[in-house]
This record gives structure tokens, C-alpha cells and sequence, in this order.
């Protein structure tokens, strides 16, 4: 179970920093489409630029 946990913490993406515009809250998901805390939507900015 312990190995489990190291290799999620290893192989787990990094968080963003990108405010809520509403809330502040300021880490979330690379992937992340609304707040985790309040829900409102997010426009994270990637590397890759915009979806097709």
C-alpha cells in the first residue's frame, strides 16, 4: 500500500497555479474545467495552446 501511495505521489501531475476569479483559489488540476472549491469555470492557459 505504501508503494502505491510513493508511485501516485511520483507519477500524480503537478498543480497549477491559477487563481478563481471568484474564490482564489490558486492551485488546480493541469486539466481542471471548474473551481475545485466553488465551482466556477476556469480558462488555464496550456502549453500546447487552444483545443481544436
Amino acid at each position: 500500500a505504501l508503494f502505491v501511495q510513493l508511485a501516485r505521489a511520483i507519477f500524480q501531475p503537478s498543480k497549477v497555479k491559477h487563481p478563481c476569479p471568484v474564490c482564489g483559489l490558486n492551485r488546480h488540476e493541469p486539466d481542471a474545467i471548474h473551481c475545485k472549491h466553488c465551482g466556477e469555470p476556469l480558462k488555464i492557459e496550456t502549453e500546447g495552446g487552444a483545443a481544436a
